[in-house]
């Protein structure tokens, strides 16, 4: 940020038009998923996520960023496909993010995955090896409390 080097007033701008949660800015959305900064790509898919079913058109758009260089961007994307029914696509995404290197973003997925109240097999495999796996960082608490429930 202190660097001048990020688009502030473009991302603020992004960052508006998604929280509007307009459909006729669906094409907007869309283009924001082929941005080249990684802030503006999670506007893009968070845009889509609060336009829900309404944003189904953008089902090719949003899987062509499930594997983006940014977590963020690919669980936003997934969350999105998931509610008007892409929820395998949606679930696998989750599902290798538990495996990212970074912990806020395994803990993003599980928020995600709470979220969205997945409890099949492969989630709670993943979350049972993941308490045996981790023992400190964001996504610990998170963990434990699946574990529980």
């Amino acid at each position: 940020m202190r660097s001048g080097k990020v688009p502030l007033k473009v991302i603020i701008m992004a960052a508006e038009t998604a929280s509007i949660g307009k459909k006729e800015n669906i094409g907007v959305l869309q283009d924001y998923l082929k941005n080249n900064d990684s802030a503006i790509r999670y506007w893009g898919a968070t845009g889509l996520l609060i336009l829900k079913d309404e944003a189904y058109s953008s089902r090719n758009d949003l899987i062509a960023v499930l594997n983006d260089e940014s977590p963020d961007v690919s669980i936003s994307a997934a969350e999105a496909l998931y509610h008007p029914g892409e929820k395998k696509i949606a679930e696998n995404t989750l599902l290798k993010m538990l495996d990212h290197p970074e912990d806020k973003a395994r803990c993003h997925a599980l928020n995600t995955i709470v979220y969205l109240d997945l409890y099949g097999q492969k989630i709670k495999e993943a979350v049972k090896r993941l308490n045996e796996e981790n023992k400190e960082g964001y996504a610990i608490r998170i963990i434990k409390w699946l574990t529980e429930k």
